[in-house]
């Protein structure tokens, strides 16, 4: 296996995990909502937006990222075999 090979591999492996952390940050929000939770979340005071929201949005990001990232990737294989 190539370098190249090898750090593809790496960036699905990072992707893969993001899309985990993301899953595991809304089931994390969806049982405080279930549990009717409202801890003092100071970072919501200020800004509007929970600590849990606002990392669901940053992880969401990062993972639009690995997913363009990726697809260009590929695109640039397939059109330089």
């Amino acid at each position: 296996m190539n370098e190249k090979n090898i750090k593809l591999e790496e960036a699905i492996a990072a992707r893969d995990r993001a899309k985990e952390l993301l899953r595991m940050l809304i089931e994390a929000k969806a049982e405080c909502e279930r549990q009717n939770e409202a801890p003092r979340d100071l970072f919501k005071k200020v800004t509007g937006q929970s600590s849990l929201e606002n990392a669901i949005a940053a992880t969401s990001r990062t993972l639009e990222t690995f997913e363009r990232v990726l697809a260009e990737i590929e695109a640039g294989q397939a059109t330089a075999s």
